[in-house]
């Protein structure tokens, strides 16, 4: 509710007392949703419900609150918390990093045990299907990116130039790109020749980027040996900081 507020005199008196559109909007939200508990609704249909609240209210901060709650119900279900995910990316960066935004909460649910490579076709330089395994003492630095892209371009560079981090911090470096065109990105490669392993995702319907939710590039990911992701960054100066800072 908010109150409309004037002076007289020196003196301060209530003109008129009003409901706030968001207001309006909690309140028939919260009636929605216990008129569905009370019905005793499945959870498919409540979450479902609780999506398209979210959606309906994407432009306020009254989604974080219904987000809150609907993470309260499927915390323990990684897809159920990617929908919200993709869904709450929709919004402005100052509405998406509202003082009560539900971001860190979400992604450290995402990125739980978040790289399985086993789902995922994976190319080497011979466009064979690459078989990559985590050893338990190591972490891992995935790098995506793809040919095209002038900022993972300039990256390599500098990766090439302080490539001795990875084995002063006993971190595997592995680049992987969302490259299409085969001969295009194993030319920049044999150009390059890197010392560091270079994959690339080889069907377009199945891709550990699209499961990450990666949408920028490049975009890189610190994860352990069970594939739990520790940090992200979005340029190799940071994971620069990130490493020598902690």
């Amino acid at each position: 509710m908010f109150i409309d507020l004037n002076f007289d005199n020196k003196r301060l008196y209530t003109k008129a007392i009003n409901k706030s559109p968001l207001y309006e909007a909690s309140i028939h939200h919260t009636k929605q949703y216990n008129r569905l508990v009370s019905q005793k609704s499945d959870s498919t249909t409540i979450d479902k419900f609780m999506i398209s609240e979210v959606r309906k209210n994407l432009d306020t901060p009254l989604s974080h609150s219904i987000a809150s709650n609907y993470l309260n119900r499927n915390q323990n279900n990684r897809e159920k918390v990617d929908i919200l995910y993709r869904l709450m990316r929709m919004q402005t960066d100052s509405l998406r990093n509202h003082i009560i935004n539900n971001n860190d909460r979400i992604n450290k649910i995402l990125d739980t045990e978040a790289v399985k490579f086993a789902k995922y076709d994976i190319g080497n330089l011979e466009d064979n299907k690459q078989n990559i395994v985590l050893e338990d003492s190591k972490r891992y630095l995935l790098d995506f990116w793809f040919v095209r892209c002038p900022p993972c371009i300039q990256d390599h560079k500098r990766i090439q130039k302080n490539y001795t981090i990875f084995k002063e911090n006993n971190i595997e470096l592995i680049s992987i790109s969302r490259d299409n065109n085969y001969k295009e990105w194993k030319a920049y490669l044999d150009k390059n020749n890197y010392p560091w392993l270079n994959v690339r995702e080889q069907k377009l319907e199945v891709r550990l980027t699209y499961d990450l939710s990666i949408w920028s590039y490049p975009t890189y990911a610190l994860i352990d040996s069970k594939g739990t992701i520790e940090k992200r960054f979005r340029s190799f100066s940071q994971f620069q900081h990130y490493i020598n800072n902690k």
